[in-house]
């Protein structure tokens, strides 16, 4: 009598699981993930490759494992349930034999895992001369400072891959970095706790306040002119979800010729420029982003790494020569290659509609310090004000 009622009970079960099943595939099939931004399951470099290399590794005795467990699981669940006559089934509390197995087999696989996974972990946490070494070059050294909510790096050794640059670069959410050359960074934060993640290139490493975080990742010379993309991905306040960067591979020779354009400054024209607009009087947007030209101060601290991470806004010197703005959230290119100028204007007049902030008040309110860009509409400025600067920033007015 048990045994024919015993399938009838499974037949819902099994459809259930079916149904489940069906539309885990449906939902997988989805998308096959070619187009995605992020994917850290399409490794690019030596540390990605390795990184994915040891998960696919374990996937397989981890799926084993789990389906020995989850099919002794199931069949102590049906072998032993309840039912007349096999109320209290029999106890095995105190049998010697399976206590020891259950606890030194695991112990076992885990010391097992463990020599490949502590060996990378040791080799990610290279360091500069370890790197080089094992490279036969010198990395390119780049400090990460995470603001609320952007990134901010300073390429700190430029002259041991050229030897006629003697000056540091400072830019913002895209990082242009060398094909086949390691890139070693140093990850900092006056704030709260970010966490730097590109995924097609390496793990995330979380930067944290009072600590200096190190890692590295090396593109390779296929992916020469591609972009990758990544975030911060520890809750860092409001706009953590629109903490974005970009990563961009170059052949040596262009990235160091990106790096020296990097180090012009504004001329004389184009700074009496932007005090006519306000930037650097009116408004005091040099209060909070760094513009080349404007103070020979500033320069020079840009210049030797004395003034990196220095004023809670990017550096808006070269802004022509980026992809994307507000913290790369937002394109600065429309899709025939021509500057967004619309969308530009629009965040110079009140950001906070485009990525939330915790600024939302005109520049005479006093009060707490602000957290991203002041809403310039409640300061009085006139969209064709913000136009104005805007056009200016993209160099777009002819000047110089």
């Amino acid at each position: 009598m048990t045994s024919r009622k015993w399938p009838r009970r499974l037949r819902p079960m099994a459809v259930r699981v079916a149904l489940l099943t069906a539309a885990v595939l449906m939902f997988a099939a989805c998308s096959d993930g070619s187009d995605k931004e992020s994917n850290p399951l399409d490794p690019r470099g030596d540390v990605a490759e390795r990184q994915i290399g040891l998960l696919e590794f374990w996937m397989i005795p981890a799926g084993v494992i789990g389906a020995l467990i989850l099919g002794a699981t199931v069949y102590v669940a049906l072998r032993f349930r309840e039912r007349p006559g096999n109320e209290n089934p029999r106890q095995v509390h105190g049998n010697t034999t399976l206590e020891i197995g259950w606890t030194v087999v695991p112990a076992l696989i885990m010391a097992i895992m463990a020599v490949p996974t502590v060996s990378l972990i040791w080799d990610l946490d290279a360091s500069s001369a370890e790197l080089e070494a094992k490279y036969d070059k010198a990395p390119l050294e780049v400090t990460v400072y995470g603001k609320q909510w952007w990134w901010e790096y300073q390429y700190t050794n430029l002259g041991e891959l050229d030897s006629s640059i003697d000056f540091d670069v400072n830019t913002a959410n895209e990082l242009h970095i060398p094909a086949d050359r390691p890139v070693h960074f140093r990850l900092l934060s006056d704030n709260v706790i970010h966490s730097f993640w590109v995924p097609s290139l390496a793990g995330k490493k979380d930067v944290v306040p009072g600590r200096a975080n190190e890692m590295w990742f090396i593109a390779e010379a296929d992916d020469i002119g591609q972009w990758f993309y990544g975030q911060c991905v520890e809750y860092c306040g409001l706009s953590h979800a629109d903490m974005r960067l970009k990563v961009k591979v170059h052949e040596e020779s262009d990235f160091l010729d990106w790096a020296k354009g990097q180090n012009e400054v504004w001329s004389a024209e184009r700074v009496a420029r932007a005090e006519e607009l306000g930037i650097t009087t009116k408004w005091g947007c040099v209060s909070c982003h760094y513009m080349g030209g404007v103070d020979p101060d500033a320069d020079a601290g840009i210049r030797d790494g004395s003034r990196a991470n220095a004023r809670p806004g990017p550096n808006l010197t070269h802004l022509p020569d980026r992809t994307t703005f507000a913290g790369a959230k937002l394109d600065l290119l429309n899709d025939d290659g021509s500057f967004d100028v619309d969308k530009l204007t629009e965040w110079i007049w009140h950001a906070g509609e485009l990525k939330p902030m915790q600024c939302d008040k005109p520049l005479t309110e006093s009060g707490e310090r602000c957290k991203g860009m002041l809403n310039f509409e409640k300061s009085g400025m006139t969209e064709e004000e913000a136009r104005d600067i805007a056009e200016f920033l993209l160099e777009l007015e002819g000047a110089k």
